[in-house]
């Protein structure tokens, strides 16, 4: 019995913990991505009209990306990158 509770435990660590490191890998692509177009705009290669659009989007994928959903975070960065030419 104590086996099975100490294994359910585990189990439940080792799910949460996937799902800190995948939370933190697509952080990490948005805010990568966010500096490339800050630093595009401040260097006058993105026009800041542009810019400024893509920040709702970039918005709703973080927080798309702090609920867990880092998958549809993730589609949702390849899908506005690709919009605009970034690949």
């Amino acid at each position: 019995m104590m086996h099975r509770i100490v294994a359910s435990v585990l189990i439940a660590l080792i799910a949460m913990a996937g799902s800190a490191q995948a939370q933190m890998g697509c952080a990490a692509a948005i805010s990568g991505f966010r500096a490339v177009i800050d630093g595009d705009a401040k260097a006058g290669q993105l026009d800041r009209s542009v810019h400024d659009r893509m920040g709702p989007d970039l918005e709703h994928m973080t927080q798309l990306c702090r609920a867990g959903h880092d998958g549809e975070a993730m589609r949702a960065l390849a899908g506005l990158k690709s919009r605009f030419g970034y690949h």
